[in-house]
């Protein structure tokens, strides 16, 4: 039954562009462990959001579900594509710390002095 009320309200959201709604359904498909659905409301809802702020909020959610898939690689892919968009707004950071934490950049190695 939960099911049917989801696929109901998505409807209703879809129609009535109600990209809150839309949200919300994706996060509780999230907190259900359904990370697939929760995906494709949070890629629905980026394209329905106009404000960078609810598009930066989606995209970390979004992002955090593919991890929960074990698929970093779509997550750095959502990451890197909404930072080519908003790399100039201040909060671009979130996404770009996210990124780091995702795909740590490699330590450069050191020399030591030779030993005699």
């Amino acid at each position: 039954q939960t099911a049917e009320y989801r696929t109901l309200a998505r409807q209703v959201a879809s129609k009535a562009n109600n990209c809150p709604m839309l949200e919300d359904l994706g996060l509780m498909e999230a907190h259900d462990g359904n990370w697939q659905q929760a995906i494709s409301y949070f890629q629905q809802v980026r394209a329905c959001y106009t404000k960078r702020d609810d598009i930066l909020r989606v995209t970390l959610e979004e992002a955090n579900a593919w991890v929960k898939l074990e698929d970093k690689k779509h997550a750095l892919t959502v990451l890197r594509n909404a930072l080519r968009v908003i790399s100039d707004s201040p909060t671009a950071e979130l996404l770009r710390q996210k990124e780091r934490e995702l795909n740590p950049p490699t330590p450069t190695p050191t020399t030591s002095p030779a030993k005699h």
